[in-house]
């Protein structure tokens, strides 16, 4: 059988915003956050990052998102 850790997950967050996963053991808080950094790849849809879909950027694009993701 087929087990996914994350399905139809959709959030949106404004710049500067603090958001914190609280979930019970095995939830998919770490997939969540290994996810946007695209630390794992996603098996279907987007992860889009300032109206960029991250799941199609090469290593250097990525690397220059994810610091813009750290502030």
């Amino acid at each position: 059988p087929v087990v996914r850790a994350l399905e139809d997950i959709s959030f949106d967050m404004a710049r500067g915003q603090v958001v914190g996963l609280v979930g019970e053991s095995g939830s998919g808080k770490t997939t969540i956050g290994r996810s946007v950094l695209r630390l794992i790849e996603p098996t279907s849809g987007e992860i889009r990052f300032d109206g960029v879909d991250i799941t199609k950027l090469s290593a250097g694009p990525l690397a220059r998102q994810r610091r813009r993701m750290q502030y």
